[in-house]
């Protein structure tokens, strides 16, 4: 019998019934393996049953991470300015002025404020979507109590409601907590108490953080911490007392501010104040006077400010676009606009679109593109 053949015929009686074992040593050791074809490379006959071998893994190559693809920046879209448009909704809230809004990145929400100035607070808000044109009321369970003059800001997925107060004039009087509405599961919650901070002010993100500047006071209030702390402005703060229903937006790491009201005069100013460097610079306003109570938007290009007073003359339905970059000022068309708004007209900018609330007839929404 040939050698080739003794081997095979040993190979054989090493197999087990259930498991397969290859032999080493004409079986003195047996190691299990896993079956795998036999060679059928052409011209070869080794002689061996290959498939009683173990067999090498196959090679796998490495795989390579593929890294994601760099964030995109949003697109920043120039106003066209060219005429309004009027837009009946449905479901609208009752009319109210000294009211705020905020701007979610996909509807609006309007809290608060008043009738007119001898009528109570309201202790409610709505949620506007633009893609169907339907109001929605928002929960109050938990909600801060009726409140004008106050502040309310956005933080990236909750709208926070702070300060003013119950009567026409909220300068003297305290309403404790800041309130979170959120807006995803229609719920409040309360936060840490500001003290004054919101009255008859402005707000902005900065860092991650809310600046809160108004009447008499600047303050922080840190999100994480769920902490107020004094803010210290340097060249603010001696005119800290003359901020009166300012209107304002982070431009870099400066915050626009339009400040209607200086007094005892009505002209107001509008500035700059970079935090980095803590310095400050006036803007000319091309007006004999800033507007008192406008609606007012940053697009990420440009600053839209529009209607209500000339200092506390008559009502406007004036508007005018600021460039930051040019430092130039361009007339906000008047075409279909909404008319003079005695005041406290409230606006966003939704990316697309300058969308003001009217007061007066809260079934409307006007825009400008």
């Amino acid at each position: 019998m040939k050698r080739s053949k003794l081997i095979k015929s040993a190979a054989t009686a090493c197999v087990a019934a259930v498991t397969v074992f290859a032999f080493q040593n004409c079986g003195a050791k047996l190691q299990p393996f896993q079956t795998s074809s036999p060679s059928t490379t052409p011209g070869v006959d080794s002689g061996l049953d290959t498939t009683l071998l173990p067999q090498e893994p196959p090679v796998v190559p490495p795989t390579i991470p593929v890294p994601p693809a760099p964030p995109q920046p949003p697109v920043v879209k120039q106003i066209e300015n060219k005429a309004w448009e009027k837009i009946t909704t449905m479901n609208a809230p009752g009319g109210r002025q000294r009211g705020t809004v905020v701007w979610t990145g996909s509807k609006m929400i309007i809290w608060g404020g008043d009738y007119n100035s001898a009528t109570p607070a309201s202790p409610d808000g709505s949620i506007y979507d633009p893609a169907t044109k339907i109001w929605k009321p928002i929960s109050t369970v938990n909600a801060p109590v009726a409140r004008r003059y106050h502040n309310a800001i956005w933080d990236g997925s909750r709208m926070l409601i702070f300060g003013g107060g119950p009567l026409l004039y909220a300068t003297d009087k305290k309403i404790e907590g800041t309130y979170a509405y959120d807006p995803v599961n229609d719920s409040w919650s309360k936060l840490a108490d500001p003290g004054m901070a919101g009255n008859m002010g402005m707000s902005v993100l900065y860092n991650g953080k809310v600046v809160s500047i108004g009447y008499a006071f600047a303050k922080t209030y840190d999100s994480a911490a769920n902490t107020w702390s004094e803010e210290p402005l340097p060249l603010l703060s001696s005119s800290l007392n003359t901020f009166y229903h300012a209107a304002s937006s982070m431009v870099g790491s400066k915050i626009f501010v339009l400040n209607p009201w200086m007094y005892p005069s009505d002209h107001g100013e509008i500035f700059t104040y970079d935090f980095a460097t803590k310095t400050k610079t006036e803007i000319q306003f091309p007006k004999r006077t800033v507007h008192t109570f406008p609606a007012f938007a940053y697009t990420g290009k440009e600053i839209l400010i529009w209607g209500t007073l000339y200092g506390f003359s008559s009502p406007t339905a004036a508007g005018e676009i600021y460039n930051p970059e040019t430092n130039t000022w361009t007339t906000m068309t008047e075409v279909n606009n909404p008319g003079p708004k005695i005041e406290y007209p409230r606006g966003v900018w939704t990316g697309k679109e300058f969308l003001v609330f009217d007061e007066n007839n809260p079934s409307v929404i006007w825009s400008l593109k």
